[in-house]
C-alpha cells in the first residue's frame, strides 16, 4: 500500500510537457521546498522542485533522460553497482522510440543541413537501449527554429557531435539532442508507466493525501519493513496504519 502526500497523478499541467514552467511552486503538485540560505550565493535560498503527486518528481521534472556515465557508477566501488551491472537493468527497463531518426529531421533548413553532415542514429533496441520495458523514452518532437543554427555553431567551434548521450561506448562530451521520458508527446512519468497499469490489482491499495510518519519494521536475519504509519489531513490528522 503506497501512501502519497499529494493527489492522484494525471493532472494535465503535468501530462503536457509544455506545462513545465507552471509546475514550479505549483500549489498542489509541488512541495515548494527551499534550501537554507547559501553563503556562496549571496545568502540566497535555492528553490528545490519536488513533485507532490503520484509519480513524484518524475511527474514534474523536465523529462530529460540521462543515465550518467559509466565512471559515475564504477567510482562508487559497490558490488552489484558497476556500470556493467546496472546497464542490463537500464536496457530491460526501457522502451525506446523505434526507427531511424535524423536528430534534426523536423527542424528548419539549417537543422537539416546539420543532420546531413552528422548522419543518423537508430533509437530502437541496441546494446544501450531496450524496447520491452515500462519506462518510455523518445526523441523530442519540438524543435525551435534556432535549434539547427545553434548546432551549426557548436560544430563550427570544433565541438564533437554526440548522437546519443546514453550510449556508453563514447565520452558524453559534445553537442546533440537529449532524449526525454515522454511517449507520443505526453509525459511518461512513473505513475503513468508503472503504477497506473497496476491500479486494478486486488492486492494494491493507493492512498492519496496521506503523509508517511513512520515505518514499521520487523527484525530477523535482517531488518524488514512490514508496514507504514501515515496521517490523513496533514501532520495533525488522523493516524492510519
Amino acid at each position: 500500500m503506497p501512501p502519497q502526500a499529494g493527489g492522484m497523478g494525471g493532472d494535465m499541467t503535468s501530462v503536457v510537457p509544455a506545462g513545465l514552467t507552471r509546475l514550479f511552486q505549483h500549489p498542489t503538485l509541488d512541495w515548494n521546498l527551499f534550501s537554507t540560505k547559501q553563503q556562496e550565493l549571496a545568502n540566497r535560498e535555492v528553490y528545490l522542485a519536488r513533485g507532490k503527486t503520484l509519480g513524484g518528481s518524475s511527474a514534474t521534472n523536465a523529462t530529460l533522460y540521462l543515465r550518467g556515465s559509466p565512471a559515475d557508477y564504477d567510482s562508487w566501488g559497490l558490488p552489484g553497482w558497476s556500470s556493467k551491472d546496472v546497464l542490463p537493468w537500464f536496457v530491460s527497463g526501457e522502451t525506446n522510440s523505434k526507427g531511424e531518426q535524423k536528430w534534426a529531421a523536423v527542424a528548419a533548413a539549417a537543422a537539416a543541413a546539420v543532420a546531413a553532415r552528422h548522419g543518423t542514429w537508430r533509437a530502437g533496441p541496441s546494446k544501450y537501449h531496450g524496447d520491452g520495458g515500462a519506462m518510455k523514452v523518445e526523441s523530442p518532437r519540438y524543435y525551435n527554429e534556432l535549434h539547427g543554427a545553434f548546432f551549426e555553431a557548436a560544430a563550427a567551434a570544433g565541438l564533437p557531435h554526440n548522437p546519443d548521450f546514453n550510449a556508453w561506448n563514447r565520452p558524453q562530451a559534445g553537442f546533440g539532442d537529449f532524449q526525454v521520458t515522454q511517449w507520443n508527446g505526453r509525459r511518461a512519468d512513473a505513475f503513468a508507466t508503472h503504477l497506473k497499469p497496476a491500479m486494478g490489482r486486488p492486492n494494491l491499495q493507493v492512498v492519496t493525501g496521506a503523509r508517511t510518519t513512520k515505518l514499521a519494521t520487523e527484525k530477523g536475519s535482517a531488518v524488514r519493513a512490514v508496514g507504514v504509519e501515515y496521517t490523513i489531513g496533514g501532520p495533525s490528522g488522523s493516524r492510519q496504519t
